[in-house]
């Protein structure tokens, strides 16, 4: 040690991603967190409408902390299920973890359920007809992971109907759905944040001058607050300007059509400043399709 003492330094402060070593950051670990917390909030709502033989709401979500957890005390009546699992598609990470993890937990509570699953492929009639078959088979129960409840509400009554308990993670049912329990944050609130994140971080690289911006997005609607959000936003800022608009990237062909899309509309506007992606696995191909269009 020297003879003299320093004034110690405030630790700067870590970036978003930051974490120990490439294969763990903070927004790995946050995503990790979140899908887990969705899959067993899932699970425990579905386990209690299971028991209750229809509609329901939410239930406390069994306890899940991997190897040497506790394992919950649950009833023979919540045990050896046929679940009907529809996903939005097994391309969105997320929607594929959240499913992940609905097994998981499903079989560490040693719930013994037969889970079947069917990627809807970002199909409309593909999701009606998967509820449908569910219907059927009359399935002990029914979970949707992001997709659109308004656009299943048929099917959705049929299984009320029946007393098929349905649940949803990410479907964003209005309040007159006949789904059973809707599990899910409102888009519009982290889009919020994302995009003053956006407006900031672009005020601060540009002081002076227009600031143009391109907004990217799937078909589904499931999402779509977050659009409405990100615009209000925009709105209030006199030195921001949407200068294009494409709402129709693929859910099956994701990346090339994202990538696509942003060197169709960086030839269109050479000058753009930003591209807002609503769905997260858009962002990464974009970025990819600015850089072979060489810009930063």
């Amino acid at each position: 040690m020297s003879g003299h003492e320093e004034t110690p330094r405030a630790p700067r402060a870590a970036p978003l991603n930051s974490g120990g070593g490439s294969a763990f950051t903070r927004s790995a670990f946050l995503r990790r967190a979140a899908v887990t917390g969705v899959g067993a909030a899932t699970v425990g709502t579905a386990l209690q409408a299971c028991g209750s033989g229809g509609n329901t709401v939410a239930a406390p979500p069994p306890s899940s902390g991997g190897s040497g957890a506790v394992k919950p005390n649950i009833g023979a009546k919540y045990r050896n299920k046929t679940i009907g699992f529809a996903i939005l598609t097994s391309a969105d990470e997320n929607i594929s973890n959240i499913l992940r993890w609905c097994k998981s937990i499903a079989k560490e509570a040693g719930l013994g359920w037969t889970i079947v699953d069917t990627d809807t492929m970002g199909s409309v009639p593909t999701a009606q007809s998967t509820l449908t078959a569910f219907i059927t088979r009359k399935v002990d129960g029914i979970i949707m992971i992001g997709i659109g409840a308004s656009q299943m509400e048929p099917q959705l009554a049929k299984a009320k109907a029946a007393n098929i308990p349905t649940v949803g993670s990410y479907t964003f049912a209005p309040l007159g759905s006949s789904i059973g329990n809707d599990y899910g944050l409102p888009p519009d609130g982290d889009a919020s944040l994302v995009g003053n994140y956006l407006i900031a971080d672009q005020l601060q690289r540009r002081p002076s001058g227009k600031i143009k911006v391109a907004m990217l997005d799937f078909t589904a609607d499931v999402i779509q607050a977050r659009r409405f959000a990100f615009k209000g936003l925009i709105q209030q800022q006199p030195r921001f300007e949407i200068v294009a608009e494409h709402y129709s990237i693929s859910l099956t062909n994701t990346a090339s059509d994202s990538s696509a899309a942003a060197r169709t509309i960086l030839q269109a506007n050479p000058d753009i400043n930003a591209i807002w992606c609503n769905y997260p696995p858009i962002a990464v191909p974009a970025a990819s399709g600015v850089a072979q269009s060489g810009k930063t």
